[in-house]
């Protein structure tokens, strides 16, 4: 119950490096633009108010 956000990394690399947000606990959308043809690939950062995080592991998804 402590939670106190996110960050957010999104890329075309894998491991995406590239921090595109830094969310507070309750936000729940960011949009990002995206290239038809082009794999991306997404992870999450949760931290708490005590600096601890967890991450989500690496996500990907392809646009046709």
């Amino acid at each position: 119950n402590d939670m106190s956000g996110y960050e957010i990394y999104f890329s075309t690399e894998n491991p995406p490096a590239t921090l595109v947000t830094t969310t507070a606990a309750n936000a729940s959308l960011h949009k990002v633009s995206v290239v038809s043809q082009t794999t991306y690939y997404w992870r999450v950062v949760a931290k708490d108010l005590e600096g601890n995080t967890a991450d989500s592991g690496i996500f990907s998804f392809k646009v046709l």
